[in-house]
């Protein structure tokens, strides 16, 4: 329903079917059994390895695995809105505590919470509200503007002419959240 949306594909009620809990799935999750761990041969087949980006080491075939890399990715991203990736080297720990962020920043949060991270320049950094900007334009595609809150953080730089792809991150304070809340988020 919400690929529906995001294509401004109109959606006619009585084409719509109201599924019972035990029959839904998401397309994209694994195959679990009950009781049952993640399937992690399965996730790692549609995964895109972003080994080639984040791994220091000194490989000869690096521009080839890039490219093979940033083709994938920008498949899944075209297609499905997101993009399962591996080999970044970040923890699952790491993983896990981000995603509880991002859920309590984008869903749990009140709205002014997310407002106060509002910036100049939100393709770079900070609070973008759902509508505001598209992923179409990032590509150089005309297209509508996406029906998703997103939050962009990143790498800082103290120094003067550095890359605006490090400028300072914008982070919800104390004041409008609960210091707790704030400090986690951090």
């Amino acid at each position: 329903c919400k690929k529906l949306l995001w294509h401004r594909v109109p959606i006619k009620e009585e084409n719509v079917q109201i599924l019972p809990k035990e029959k839904r799935s998401f397309p994209f999750a694994p195959k679990l059994q009950k009781n049952a761990a993640v399937d992690e041969t399965a996730l790692r087949e549609v995964a895109v390895d972003m080994s080639s980006y984040c791994s220091s080491e000194d490989d000869t075939d690096k521009d080839s695995a890039r490219a093979e890399c940033s083709k994938l990715l920008l498949r899944q991203l075209k297609c499905d809105g997101f993009a399962l990736i591996r080999g970044t080297g970040m923890s699952s720990a790491t993983c896990s505590k981000a995603l509880r962020a991002s859920n309590a920043f984008l869903h749990e949060a009140d709205e002014k919470v997310r407002r106060s991270c509002l910036t100049k320049d939100r393709a770079r950094r900070g609070y973008s509200p759902m509508g505001t900007e598209n992923f179409a334009s990032l590509i150089g595609e005309k297209g509508h503007n996406d029906l998703v809150k997103k939050y962009r953080i990143g790498g800082e730089s103290k120094e003067e002419r550095a890359s605006c792809l490090l400028r300072p991150n914008v982070w919800p304070s104390g004041e409008v959240w609960t210091e707790e809340a704030a400090q986690f988020f951090r």
